[in-house]
Protein backbone atom coordinates (compact mmCIF):
# COMPACT_ATOMS: atom_id res chain seq x y z
CA UNK A 1 0.00 0.00 0.00
CA UNK A 2 1.62 3.42 -0.80
CA UNK A 3 -0.53 7.13 -0.65
CA UNK A 4 0.18 9.09 -2.62
CA UNK A 5 1.48 12.95 -0.79
CA UNK A 6 2.15 14.65 -4.15
CA UNK A 7 0.46 15.07 -7.37
CA UNK A 8 1.35 12.63 -9.75
CA UNK A 9 4.08 13.09 -12.63
CA UNK A 10 1.23 13.53 -15.78
CA UNK A 11 1.10 11.90 -18.70
CA UNK A 12 2.09 14.69 -21.99
CA UNK A 13 -0.15 14.69 -24.90
CA UNK A 14 -2.05 17.08 -27.14
CA UNK A 15 -2.88 20.26 -25.51
CA UNK A 16 -6.54 21.11 -24.58
CA UNK A 17 -8.92 19.95 -22.24
CA UNK A 18 -11.38 19.36 -24.82
CA UNK A 19 -14.60 19.68 -23.00
CA UNK A 20 -16.64 21.40 -19.91
CA UNK A 21 -19.29 20.57 -17.83
CA UNK A 22 -21.87 22.64 -16.85
CA UNK A 23 -24.00 22.66 -13.86
CA UNK A 24 -26.82 20.24 -13.43
CA UNK A 25 -29.70 19.25 -11.44
CA UNK A 26 -27.60 15.80 -10.67
CA UNK A 27 -25.25 18.13 -8.90
CA UNK A 28 -27.80 19.11 -6.24
CA UNK A 29 -29.10 16.10 -5.40
CA UNK A 30 -28.59 14.34 -1.91
CA UNK A 31 -24.89 13.56 -1.67
CA UNK A 32 -23.30 10.99 0.30
CA UNK A 33 -20.85 11.89 3.32
CA UNK A 34 -17.42 10.73 3.59
CA UNK A 35 -16.32 12.40 6.82
CA UNK A 36 -13.75 10.68 8.74
CA UNK A 37 -13.62 7.82 6.11
CA UNK A 38 -10.72 6.42 4.49
CA UNK A 39 -11.12 5.90 -0.14
CA UNK A 40 -9.38 3.70 -1.47
CA UNK A 41 -8.46 4.18 -4.89
CA UNK A 42 -7.43 0.84 -6.05
CA UNK A 43 -5.28 -0.22 -9.05
CA UNK A 44 -4.57 -3.61 -10.61
CA UNK A 45 -1.24 -3.23 -11.69
CA UNK A 46 2.31 -2.23 -10.32
CA UNK A 47 3.22 1.69 -9.83
CA UNK A 48 4.54 3.89 -12.16
CA UNK A 49 2.11 2.15 -14.83
CA UNK A 50 -0.91 4.01 -16.95
CA UNK A 51 -3.78 3.17 -15.03
CA UNK A 52 -1.36 3.88 -11.57
CA UNK A 53 -1.11 7.41 -12.98
CA UNK A 54 -4.39 7.95 -13.61
CA UNK A 55 -5.39 7.02 -10.02
CA UNK A 56 -2.65 9.15 -8.45
CA UNK A 57 -3.65 12.51 -10.85
CA UNK A 58 -7.45 11.86 -9.22
CA UNK A 59 -6.31 11.16 -5.82
CA UNK A 60 -5.83 14.67 -4.30
CA UNK A 61 -9.03 15.93 -6.23
CA UNK A 62 -11.04 13.28 -4.83
CA UNK A 63 -9.83 14.20 -1.51
CA UNK A 64 -10.55 17.65 -1.73
CA UNK A 65 -13.81 17.44 -3.74
CA UNK A 66 -15.95 14.47 -2.26
CA UNK A 67 -18.47 15.71 0.63
CA UNK A 68 -16.36 15.22 3.84
CA UNK A 69 -13.06 15.30 2.44
CA UNK A 70 -12.23 11.64 3.20
CA UNK A 71 -8.56 10.75 3.34
CA UNK A 72 -7.77 9.38 0.01
CA UNK A 73 -5.08 6.91 -0.61
CA UNK A 74 -4.12 4.52 -3.90
CA UNK A 75 -3.58 0.86 -3.05
CA UNK A 76 -1.95 -1.20 -5.85
CA UNK A 77 -3.08 -4.92 -6.38
CA UNK A 78 -1.25 -6.01 -9.09
CA UNK A 79 -0.93 -9.56 -11.06
CA UNK A 80 -2.26 -11.62 -13.50
CA UNK A 81 -3.47 -8.61 -16.03
CA UNK A 82 -5.40 -7.05 -13.88
CA UNK A 83 -7.06 -10.41 -13.06
CA UNK A 84 -5.83 -10.54 -9.64
CA UNK A 85 -7.39 -6.73 -8.54
CA UNK A 86 -10.41 -7.22 -10.46
CA UNK A 87 -11.75 -10.59 -8.78
CA UNK A 88 -10.83 -8.87 -5.17
CA UNK A 89 -12.93 -5.86 -6.51
CA UNK A 90 -15.74 -7.88 -7.57
CA UNK A 91 -15.66 -9.94 -4.48
CA UNK A 92 -14.45 -7.94 -1.62
CA UNK A 93 -14.88 -3.96 -2.59
CA UNK A 94 -16.74 -2.08 0.19
CA UNK A 95 -20.15 -1.53 -1.53
CA UNK A 96 -20.01 2.04 0.10
CA UNK A 97 -18.51 4.29 -2.01
CA UNK A 98 -15.10 3.75 -0.37
CA UNK A 99 -13.36 2.04 -2.73
CA UNK A 100 -12.92 3.21 -6.35
CA UNK A 101 -11.52 1.18 -9.32
CA UNK A 102 -8.83 2.17 -11.67
CA UNK A 103 -8.38 0.29 -14.91
CA UNK A 104 -6.42 0.33 -17.97
CA UNK A 105 -6.78 -2.34 -21.42
CA UNK A 106 -6.06 -5.50 -19.54
CA UNK A 107 -9.22 -5.39 -17.50
CA UNK A 108 -11.03 -5.55 -20.40
CA UNK A 109 -9.16 -8.63 -22.94
CA UNK A 110 -8.74 -10.36 -19.69
CA UNK A 111 -12.73 -10.49 -19.18
CA UNK A 112 -13.35 -11.40 -22.75
CA UNK A 113 -10.62 -14.13 -23.29
CA UNK A 114 -8.77 -14.97 -20.18
CA UNK A 115 -11.09 -18.16 -19.30
CA UNK A 116 -12.10 -19.67 -15.83
CA UNK A 117 -9.55 -17.18 -14.22
CA UNK A 118 -11.82 -14.53 -14.28
CA UNK A 119 -14.13 -14.03 -11.47
CA UNK A 120 -15.42 -10.81 -12.30
CA UNK A 121 -18.44 -9.31 -14.61
CA UNK A 122 -18.02 -5.79 -16.13
CA UNK A 123 -21.60 -5.76 -16.87
CA UNK A 124 -22.42 -5.25 -13.17
CA UNK A 125 -19.59 -2.91 -12.26
CA UNK A 126 -20.65 1.10 -12.23
CA UNK A 127 -18.31 3.18 -14.54
CA UNK A 128 -17.98 7.05 -13.20
CA UNK A 129 -15.18 8.14 -15.34
CA UNK A 130 -14.23 6.67 -19.27
CA UNK A 131 -10.88 8.38 -20.90
CA UNK A 132 -9.80 7.27 -24.11
CA UNK A 133 -6.24 7.20 -24.94
CA UNK A 134 -5.08 5.99 -28.72
CA UNK A 135 -2.15 3.33 -29.80
CA UNK A 136 0.45 3.86 -31.63
CA UNK A 137 3.19 1.71 -33.48
CA UNK A 138 6.65 1.77 -32.78
CA UNK A 139 9.43 0.19 -34.50
CA UNK A 140 13.52 0.24 -34.45
CA UNK A 141 14.74 1.61 -37.61
CA UNK A 142 17.33 -1.76 -38.39
CA UNK A 143 13.72 -2.95 -39.52
CA UNK A 144 13.56 -0.86 -42.16
CA UNK A 145 10.69 1.33 -41.04
CA UNK A 146 11.22 5.77 -41.68
CA UNK A 147 8.23 6.93 -40.31
CA UNK A 148 7.65 8.70 -44.24
CA UNK A 149 5.87 6.18 -46.23
CA UNK A 150 3.23 3.88 -44.56
CA UNK A 151 3.34 1.64 -47.70
CA UNK A 152 6.88 0.87 -47.58
CA UNK A 153 7.33 0.59 -43.57
CA UNK A 154 4.45 -2.07 -43.84
CA UNK A 155 6.49 -3.63 -46.94
CA UNK A 156 9.57 -3.41 -45.00
CA UNK A 157 7.48 -5.78 -41.91
CA UNK A 158 6.67 -7.93 -44.18
CA UNK A 159 10.10 -9.30 -45.00
CA UNK A 160 11.30 -9.90 -41.57
CA UNK A 161 11.13 -13.22 -40.55
CA UNK A 162 11.71 -12.93 -36.82
CA UNK A 163 10.18 -9.53 -35.26
CA UNK A 164 9.96 -9.50 -31.31
CA UNK A 165 7.57 -7.14 -28.95
CA UNK A 166 6.91 -8.03 -25.76
CA UNK A 167 3.68 -8.20 -23.73
CA UNK A 168 2.51 -9.84 -20.52
CA UNK A 169 0.72 -12.91 -21.89
CA UNK A 170 -1.39 -14.28 -24.87
CA UNK A 171 -4.75 -12.44 -23.78
CA UNK A 172 -3.62 -9.24 -22.30
CA UNK A 173 -3.99 -5.50 -23.59
CA UNK A 174 -1.22 -6.00 -26.36
CA UNK A 175 -3.64 -8.12 -28.57
CA UNK A 176 -4.23 -4.33 -29.45
CA UNK A 177 -1.23 -4.78 -31.63
CA UNK A 178 -1.01 -8.78 -32.81
CA UNK A 179 -4.05 -8.50 -34.26
CA UNK A 180 -3.60 -5.58 -36.60
CA UNK A 181 -0.06 -7.16 -37.60
CA UNK A 182 -2.15 -10.15 -38.82
CA UNK A 183 -4.39 -7.93 -40.64
CA UNK A 184 -1.02 -6.09 -42.26
CA UNK A 185 0.44 -9.62 -42.95
CA UNK A 186 3.62 -8.82 -40.84
CA UNK A 187 4.25 -12.78 -40.21
CA UNK A 188 7.91 -12.33 -38.63
CA UNK A 189 6.18 -10.46 -35.26
CA UNK A 190 6.20 -12.78 -32.37
CA UNK A 191 5.28 -12.15 -28.88
CA UNK A 192 8.01 -11.92 -25.55
CA UNK A 193 5.63 -12.79 -23.00
CA UNK A 194 6.29 -11.25 -19.31
CA UNK A 195 7.11 -8.06 -19.92
CA UNK A 196 4.97 -5.30 -18.85
CA UNK A 197 4.61 -1.74 -20.40
CA UNK A 198 7.92 -0.13 -19.02
CA UNK A 199 9.95 -3.13 -19.58
CA UNK A 200 8.91 -3.91 -23.35
CA UNK A 201 9.92 -0.40 -24.09
CA UNK A 202 13.25 -0.63 -22.21
CA UNK A 203 13.77 -4.37 -24.62
CA UNK A 204 12.88 -1.86 -27.71
CA UNK A 205 14.91 1.00 -26.60
CA UNK A 206 18.21 -1.30 -25.96
CA UNK A 207 17.78 -3.40 -29.15
CA UNK A 208 16.43 -6.79 -27.51
CA UNK A 209 12.69 -6.30 -28.88
CA UNK A 210 12.08 -4.44 -32.62
CA UNK A 211 8.41 -3.73 -32.28
CA UNK A 212 6.61 -1.56 -29.51
CA UNK A 213 2.94 -0.74 -29.27
CA UNK A 214 1.94 2.43 -26.69
CA UNK A 215 -0.51 4.82 -25.64
CA UNK A 216 -0.10 7.62 -27.84
CA UNK A 217 0.33 10.06 -25.07
CA UNK A 218 3.62 8.19 -24.21
CA UNK A 219 4.68 7.95 -27.92
CA UNK A 220 4.27 12.14 -28.23
CA UNK A 221 6.03 12.77 -24.95
CA UNK A 222 8.88 10.68 -25.99
CA UNK A 223 9.08 10.08 -29.93
CA UNK A 224 11.97 12.65 -30.18
CA UNK A 225 14.23 10.80 -27.67
CA UNK A 226 13.19 7.83 -28.94
CA UNK A 227 14.40 8.51 -32.95
CA UNK A 228 17.50 10.30 -31.26
CA UNK A 229 18.54 8.05 -28.78
CA UNK A 230 17.57 4.69 -29.41
CA UNK A 231 16.63 4.66 -32.98
CA UNK A 232 12.67 3.65 -32.82
CA UNK A 233 9.91 5.54 -34.42
CA UNK A 234 6.70 5.67 -34.40
CA UNK A 235 4.60 5.18 -37.63
CA UNK A 236 1.26 4.31 -37.27
CA UNK A 237 -1.88 3.96 -35.00
CA UNK A 238 -4.62 2.22 -33.99
CA UNK A 239 -7.29 4.92 -35.06
CA UNK A 240 -10.13 6.52 -33.15
CA UNK A 241 -13.71 5.48 -33.57
CA UNK A 242 -15.90 8.71 -34.16
CA UNK A 243 -19.32 9.49 -33.00
CA UNK A 244 -20.30 8.02 -36.52
CA UNK A 245 -18.89 4.87 -35.98
CA UNK A 246 -16.09 5.28 -38.36
CA UNK A 247 -12.62 4.87 -38.01
CA UNK A 248 -10.68 7.84 -38.34
CA UNK A 249 -7.08 9.39 -37.41
CA UNK A 250 -5.99 9.52 -33.95
CA UNK A 251 -6.62 12.90 -32.28
CA UNK A 252 -3.59 12.87 -30.90
CA UNK A 253 -1.50 11.93 -33.71
CA UNK A 254 -3.05 13.21 -36.93
CA UNK A 255 -0.10 13.29 -38.85
CA UNK A 256 -0.17 9.07 -38.58
CA UNK A 257 -2.11 6.49 -40.15
CA UNK A 258 -4.01 4.36 -38.88
CA UNK A 259 -4.13 0.28 -39.24
CA UNK A 260 -7.41 0.87 -42.55
CA UNK A 261 -5.33 3.31 -44.12
CA UNK A 262 -2.34 1.08 -43.84
CA UNK A 263 -4.24 -2.03 -44.80
CA UNK A 264 -5.93 0.15 -47.81
CA UNK A 265 -2.63 1.95 -49.22
CA UNK A 266 -0.69 -1.72 -49.31
CA UNK A 267 -3.23 -4.09 -50.27
CA UNK A 268 -5.60 -1.48 -52.93
CA UNK A 269 -8.72 -2.24 -51.03
CA UNK A 270 -10.93 -1.88 -47.91
CA UNK A 271 -10.77 -4.11 -45.21
CA UNK A 272 -14.24 -6.18 -44.54
CA UNK A 273 -15.51 -9.35 -42.92
CA UNK A 274 -14.76 -10.97 -39.45
CA UNK A 275 -10.84 -9.13 -39.49
CA UNK A 276 -12.81 -5.51 -39.85
CA UNK A 277 -15.68 -6.30 -37.12
CA UNK A 278 -13.13 -7.72 -34.95
CA UNK A 279 -10.64 -4.64 -35.24
CA UNK A 280 -13.18 -1.66 -34.40
CA UNK A 281 -14.20 -4.32 -31.59
CA UNK A 282 -10.74 -3.73 -30.44
CA UNK A 283 -10.68 0.47 -31.12
CA UNK A 284 -13.54 0.64 -29.14
CA UNK A 285 -12.53 -1.41 -26.45
CA UNK A 286 -8.49 -0.66 -26.11
CA UNK A 287 -8.66 3.03 -27.38
CA UNK A 288 -12.58 4.24 -26.62
CA UNK A 289 -12.15 2.53 -23.14
CA UNK A 290 -8.30 2.82 -22.32
CA UNK A 291 -8.24 4.27 -18.65
CA UNK A 292 -11.54 3.96 -16.57
CA UNK A 293 -12.43 4.67 -13.38
CA UNK A 294 -15.01 2.33 -11.65
CA UNK A 295 -17.75 1.80 -8.91
CA UNK A 296 -18.09 -1.67 -7.79
CA UNK A 297 -21.49 -3.22 -8.25
CA UNK A 298 -24.14 -2.68 -5.47
CA UNK A 299 -23.49 0.40 -4.52
CA UNK A 300 -26.45 2.96 -4.02
CA UNK A 301 -27.68 5.16 -6.45
CA UNK A 302 -26.90 8.21 -3.97
CA UNK A 303 -23.17 7.29 -4.01
CA UNK A 304 -22.91 6.72 -7.82
CA UNK A 305 -24.54 10.29 -8.01
CA UNK A 306 -22.23 11.48 -5.33
CA UNK A 307 -19.39 10.80 -7.89
CA UNK A 308 -20.53 11.94 -10.61
CA UNK A 309 -21.15 15.22 -8.94
CA UNK A 310 -17.65 15.23 -7.83
CA UNK A 311 -16.12 14.34 -10.96
CA UNK A 312 -17.71 17.62 -13.02
CA UNK A 313 -16.46 19.80 -9.44
CA UNK A 314 -12.98 18.66 -10.24
CA UNK A 315 -13.01 18.86 -13.90
CA UNK A 316 -14.43 22.64 -13.30
CA UNK A 317 -11.21 23.32 -11.26
CA UNK A 318 -8.88 25.83 -12.41
CA UNK A 319 -5.81 24.01 -11.36
CA UNK A 320 -6.97 20.75 -12.46
CA UNK A 321 -7.23 22.18 -15.82
CA UNK A 322 -4.07 23.32 -16.20
CA UNK A 323 -2.40 20.10 -15.16
CA UNK A 324 -4.49 17.91 -17.23
CA UNK A 325 -4.03 20.76 -20.31
CA UNK A 326 -1.61 18.20 -21.37
CA UNK A 327 -2.87 14.93 -20.24
CA UNK A 328 -7.20 14.48 -21.51
CA UNK A 329 -6.29 16.31 -24.66
CA UNK A 330 -8.62 16.18 -27.68
CA UNK A 331 -10.23 12.93 -26.41
CA UNK A 332 -13.62 13.39 -25.13
CA UNK A 333 -14.53 12.13 -21.78
CA UNK A 334 -17.62 9.99 -20.79
CA UNK A 335 -18.57 10.58 -17.00
CA UNK A 336 -21.86 8.29 -14.97
CA UNK A 337 -24.76 6.90 -17.71
CA UNK A 338 -22.53 7.97 -20.75
CA UNK A 339 -19.37 6.26 -19.26
CA UNK A 340 -21.74 3.08 -18.69
CA UNK A 341 -22.91 3.48 -22.44
CA UNK A 342 -19.15 3.45 -23.78
CA UNK A 343 -18.44 0.48 -21.68
CA UNK A 344 -21.20 -1.52 -23.19
CA UNK A 345 -19.89 -0.84 -26.58
CA UNK A 346 -16.52 -1.54 -25.73
CA UNK A 347 -17.21 -4.90 -24.82
CA UNK A 348 -20.50 -5.63 -27.10
CA UNK A 349 -18.48 -8.80 -28.62
CA UNK A 350 -20.98 -10.81 -30.86
CA UNK A 351 -20.61 -14.27 -30.26
CA UNK A 352 -19.71 -14.99 -34.12
CA UNK A 353 -16.65 -12.59 -33.03
CA UNK A 354 -16.02 -14.14 -29.64
CA UNK A 355 -15.55 -17.60 -31.42
CA UNK A 356 -13.45 -15.91 -34.11
CA UNK A 357 -10.87 -13.87 -31.75
CA UNK A 358 -10.98 -17.09 -29.25
CA UNK A 359 -9.75 -20.01 -31.78
CA UNK A 360 -7.34 -16.73 -33.45
CA UNK A 361 -5.85 -16.42 -30.00
CA UNK A 362 -5.38 -20.11 -29.48
CA UNK A 363 -3.39 -20.08 -32.88
CA UNK A 364 -1.66 -16.74 -33.16
CA UNK A 365 -0.87 -16.31 -29.60
CA UNK A 366 -0.77 -19.40 -27.63
CA UNK A 367 2.91 -20.88 -27.44
CA UNK A 368 4.03 -18.66 -30.33
CA UNK A 369 6.95 -16.82 -28.40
Amino acid sequence: MRTANALPRLFATVVGLGFLFALTAADAQAEVNFKGKKVQIVVPSKEGGGSDRMGRLFQPFFHQYLPGKPTTIVVNKPGGSGVKGSNWFERDAPRDGTAIFSTGTSVYTSYLFAGKKVKYDLKGWNPILLAPFGTCFYARQETGVTGKNIVSDIKALQKKDRLLMGAKNPTSSELRAFLPYDILDIKGAKPVYGLSSGGRRKGTQRGELQLGVDSTIKCRKEIKKLKEQYGVISYMTLGFVGEDGKITRDPAFPELPHVLEAYKQVNGKELTGMKLKTLKSFINMTVTGNKTLWLPKGVSEEVQQTYVATLKKIFRDAQFKKLTAKTLGVYPQSIGKKAKKAVMDAIDFSPETMKWMNGWIKEKMVGAS
